[in-house]
């Protein structure tokens, strides 16, 4: 088993990874955490932000 992992591992590790997108978080969102009157609004920027990266996913964008 171990040799069929190094072999595996060598040829995977062969090949080059190429992104052509980058997609930053909403990370600028923990400033709206323990302000219950801004709850709704990080509830919109997280939902907004999974809803852009099921689009991606849902078009296979690599």
């Amino acid at each position: 088993m171990a040799q069929y992992l190094a072999r595996l591992s060598v040829i995977l590790s062969q090949g080059k990874q190429v992104n052509r997108i980058l997609v930053i978080g909403p990370t600028t969102a923990w400033v709206y955490q323990g302000d219950s009157t801004r709850a709704a609004h990080l509830n919109e920027i997280g939902n907004g932000f999974q809803q852009m990266l099921m689009a991606l996913e849902r078009a296979q964008v690599q």
